[in-house]
């Protein structure tokens, strides 16, 4: 379906279909569009593919009777089931469509139906907890009771499958508003960094260039750590907290409840655990937080170069220079210079002729000083150090003399 609705870019006139029935394309990753979708699929593929490599080097799928081509013949597979087991949901988002989106969100939930197959150590886990408490309350009591499995926990603990759903939906909602936040929060201070506002972002210096370009370079890699860890604590954060909620609830401490809703800051720490932009040691410590120095490091590399001024001015340039056909005049292109450096003054002490000149000119101090100096020493006798600098200052004169003709 999506090869029928995919176009050819390079279809000869009359082919058949109109040039519909091409592959689609999962993902282009030299595209400067859907540039984090691109990054959270390349670690999806870099951490299955590592997951292979593992098993190859240490050889834990390989059994006696396979030999070296059998094995690499089935990582190879491997491999390929990965490409073709994603390929439809790539194609389908690089396609962008309402019926293409339609298609793949079925594909995933068949998926994940697939590999979904109840979650049975939950129940053991909460079997195994519920002993241990009951173990702990049997040694506490004065009374000595030894534990009894057949009787009745004074402290039953609540169901963890529902705890467990609960939290995987607070987690998805903490995560994916957080990930449109920032994705907000990138276009505002790109905009900031190209108007010269520097009230979120720390303006850059000549001395951090190399720390801005590692920075960029660690972005992505940063970006996915931060989402993936983010997911996996607020997940862990938040089951913890609905078990205790549903606890002390049971058990009547709504009080307690009461005092952990309000404490702002720890709540606000894991809403904010997945946030690159977001520095959690403050304006004078953010540089010692690594994820946030990969993120200024990609705002500034993006502002340097993909300004919209530079690049602007770079088209006008090269649109001038595409179009034009004749050589510019002698004196146009004097007078264009002259403009360009009224415009920016600070130019002209770089430029080749007055670093010449001034060369010239401090030749010109030194043979004035050799001169008066040999009228000083004139009547004394000439030694070997005052011979030496006659014969350099007449060189000096006889060079300045034929530069001057030319």
């Amino acid at each position: 379906m999506f090869a029928i609705m995919t176009k050819q870019t390079r279809s000869r006139t009359g082919h058949w279909f109109q040039g519909y029935g091409a592959i689609p394309m999962p993902v282009d990753f030299f595209a400067h569009i859907k540039r984090t979708f691109v990054a959270v699929v390349f670690a999806i593929y870099a951490d299955e593919l590592l997951d292979i490599a593992n098993e190859l080097i240490s050889g834990g799928d390989t059994t006696s009777g396979q030999g070296v081509v059998l094995a690499y013949l089935l990582q190879i597979a491997k491999v390929l089931i990965i490409g073709f087991r994603r390929y439809p949901i790539l194609a389908a988002v690089y396609l962008n469509t309402v019926f293409t989106l339609c298609c793949a969100t079925l594909y995933a939930w068949l998926d994940f139906a697939m590999i979904f197959r109840g979650l049975p150590w939950l129940y053991r886990m909460q079997q195994s907890l519920q002993v241990m408490i009951d173990i702990g309350i049997s040694a506490i009591k004065p009374s000595g009771e030894k534990f009894n499995p057949s009787v009745k926990s004074d402290f039953p603990l609540p169901n963890f499958i529902p705890a467990y759903l609960i939290a995987i939906v607070i987690t998805l909602a903490i995560i994916i508003t957080q990930l449109l936040v920032m994705l907000v929060a990138i276009r505002r201070n790109l905009l900031q960094v190209f108007r010269g506002d520097d009230c979120e972002i720390p303006r850059r210096t000549s001395s951090d260039s190399i720390q801005h370009a590692s920075g960029n370079v660690h972005f992505a890699g940063y970006f996915i750590g931060y989402l993936l860890w983010g997911y996996i604590l607020v997940g862990i954060i938040a089951f913890i907290i609905t078990l205790i909620m549903g606890s002390l609830i049971r058990f009547g401490s709504v009080r307690f409840v009461e005092r952990i809703l309000k404490r702002r800051g720890i709540i606000g720490g894991i809403v904010y655990m997945c946030r690159l932009d977001y520095a959690t040691m403050g304006r004078k410590l953010e540089t010692m937080d690594e994820g946030f120095s990969a993120y200024c490091g990609f705002i500034h590399m993006e502002c340097a170069h993909r300004h919209p001024v530079m690049l602007f001015f770079l088209s006008h340039v090269l649109r001038q220079y595409l179009e034009s056909t004749k050589k510019l005049s002698r004196a146009h292109r004097k007078w264009h210079i002259a403009v360009f450096l009224i415009a920016n003054p600070t130019f002209v002490y770089r430029r080749k002729a007055f670093l010449e000149q001034s060369n010239m000119n401090e030749k010109r101090l030194m043979l004035i000083g050799l001169r008066n100096r040999r009228k000083i020493y004139v009547e004394q006798p000439f030694n070997k150090m005052t011979q030496h600098a006659s014969v350099i200052s007449q060189i000096d004169l006889n060079d300045l003399s034929q530069r001057q003709q030319f």
